[in-house]
């Protein structure tokens, strides 16, 4: 054995501390739960810049999952208000007493604010951010949407429809 200097660290030299002994129960099971379910976070590739390599869809433990979700929460959301009047239209034309032009001006004012809203939002993300506007447009769609339920005539619910529209951008 080749003597080293006191400051050298030989492996062959038993050390002065114990080392702790193996034990001898196995180590406990991992916990068996349904791979949807789980907390733990995903396994991430560092070569694709720290993408998920596994999907677990009932899982927020990641700001990826939470972004999905709320996506299509929000996706849902402003579908549902968009075409809320759609399949009450008969129970609309009857107690309202509406034509057919009077339900084909609500429609056809639905549809231009939501492209004139596509275009302004479409210009706008880039500077603000997707979700800021996208928590604007749920927040604004929301209040023609209750007041839905007070339109007595024609231009009321031309005028709802149009801001209800707002969704469909």
């Amino acid at each position: 054995m080749m003597m080293m200097p006191s400051g050298d660290f030989d492996p062959e030299t038993p050390t002065a501390t114990p080392q702790q002994q193996p034990s001898s129960s196995p180590p406990p099971p991992p916990p068996t739960q349904c791979p949807l379910f789980t907390t733990a976070p995903p396994p991430l590739d560092p070569t694709q810049s720290n993408r998920a390599t596994a999907i677990h869809l009932l899982s927020t433990s990641r700001p990826h999952m939470r972004a999905f979700h709320c996506s299509w929460l929000s996706f849902f959301t402003a579908f549902f208000v968009w075409f809320s009047a759609a399949p009450l239209q008969n129970e609309i034309r009857a107690s309202l007493e509406l034509n057919n032009a009077q339900l084909w001006d609500a429609s056809l004012a639905a549809s231009v604010s939501a492209v004139i809203t596509r275009l302004v939002m479409g210009t706008m993300v880039d500077g603000c951010g997707a979700r800021v506007l996208m928590r604007g447009v749920l927040v604004f769609v929301a209040v023609p949407t209750f007041c839905m339920g007070f339109v007595n005539g024609a231009v009321g619910f031309c005028v709802v429809r149009f801001f209800m529209g707002v969704a469909g951008g």
